[in-house]
């Protein structure tokens, strides 16, 4: 599992996410939308 670390918008702070390396294998930058509800 590879560790992307990211950041809210609405309160700016940083958490890591965890995605299956398999998924990112040839990824250099990425775009994730994330629906938290």
């Amino acid at each position: 599992m590879a560790k992307i670390e990211v950041r809210c918008p609405i309160c700016s702070e940083w958490d890591n996410i965890e995605i299956p390396d398999d998924s990112i294998k040839k990824v250099d930058k990425v775009l994730i939308s994330i629906h938290i509800t």
